[in-house]
């Protein structure tokens, strides 16, 4: 039998997806199509048959009404299709970097928001868009090795210096999306210190106060040890007065703090909640500090520490005594805790004694 002319529109629309180059067919051919119900006419509504040709089959519900399962399937056939070109073209937009909002202008979902974005149908396809062009800018930086210093000053962070917009970015998928290239890079850089004996690069005195915090969120999230920060922040490399100035060290007791005095429980792991805790540790007045790292509770963190220290200084000419005793063992400790009386006493006793 012969199609009515919707139904042969919907056809053509159909052949033309599948056929052709789909990343050219418009969007608006698609919602135009799939605003026009396909109508049977009234000869195959009422079942009637068209001499010498049979008809379509037609079932009726409880009401007596005709339901047309041809209908039903062109319709599944036209939103296949509709779902397919958007598919494929978040996937062009995202290698061509396109912006959110053109892409959003495309999908129909400029101006909206909260339900009325997420809600959309059209919203799964700029998820998608997002996801794709995350991934493709992620694979570039990894490519060119990019320094974590250039990727937040192209995210746009570059002029933030409060704790206010720092923690106010939290929420941005740019920042989550730096968060993820910083985890890439550590992982990089330990891969390449293993395999390949290449040094890690090290926080320079270009790294900003905020983007050194939002370093310190990122080993904390995904559980960087303190061995791989000392490295990181220098502490094989550069002299006393060097991490003083360049706040390495401060970098240092702020990631040591946040590792060992453990006040953030599970609920509270997430990026902005770990900002507050540093903004916390940062504000404390240098009498407060030392109240804080000297407490009996990081009695066992500070034990830990003090070996990481040695071993990050070792060295076959160097004996115990003249560790405990170099100008950077001390500055380090110094870092986490004020040494007792008792302390200087004990070193005093292991330089005197005599080994033999």
């Amino acid at each position: 039998m012969g199609l009515c002319p919707n139904l042969s529109h919907i056809v053509v629309v159909i052949v033309v997806a599948l056929l052709v180059d789909v990343n050219a067919l418009s969007i608006d051919v698609l919602a135009e199509v799939e605003a026009t119900p396909p109508r049977l006419t009234n000869s195959v509504v009422s079942g009637a048959n068209i001499v010498g040709q049979r008809s379509l089959r037609v079932t009726r519900d409880e009401t007596g009404e005709g339901v047309d399962n041809n209908e039903d399937r062109v319709g599944n056939l036209i939103s296949t299709a509709s779902n397919f070109i958007k598919e494929r073209n978040a996937v062009r937009w995202a290698d061509k970097l396109k912006s959110d909002e053109f892409v959003k202008g495309e999908l129909k979902l400029n101006g909206l928001s909260g339900y009325a974005l997420t809600g959309h149908t059209n919203y799964k396809f700029f998820e998608r868009f997002v996801e794709l062009k995350e991934l493709n800018r992620l694979k570039a930086w990894e490519k060119t090795e990019a320094s974590t210093f250039a990727v937040w000053r192209e995210l746009g962070f570059g002029n933030i210096n409060t704790w206010d917009d720092l923690i106010n970015a939290a929420d941005m998928d740019a920042f989550k999306l730096y968060l993820r290239y910083a985890d890439a890079s550590d992982s990089r850089a330990i891969r390449n210190m293993v395999m390949e004996n290449k040094p890690v690069p090290v926080l320079s005195s270009d790294t900003s106060w905020t983007e050194r915090i939002a370093r310190l969120v990122s080993w904390k999230v995904n559980g960087r040890t303190e061995e791989y920060a000392m490295i990181s922040l220098g502490f094989d490399r550069f002299p006393p007065e060097t991490l003083k100035t360049n706040n390495n060290g401060k970098t240092f007791l702020l990631f040591w703090l946040l590792k060992n005095k453990n006040s953030l429980d599970d609920s509270e792991q997430n990026a902005k909640d770990i900002l507050k805790k540093l903004m916390e540790f940062d504000r404390l007045s240098p009498t407060d500090m030392s109240i804080l790292k000297n407490e009996d509770s990081l009695r066992t963190a500070h034990r830990r520490t003090k070996i990481l220290f040695k071993r990050l200084l070792k060295h076959p000419n160097l004996s115990h005594a003249d560790i405990e005793n170099s100008e950077k063992y001390r500055y380090l400790y110094s870092l986490i805790k004020t040494r007792s009386s008792d302390e200087y006493m004990s070193t005093l006793v292991n330089r005197l004694t005599p080994r033999f």
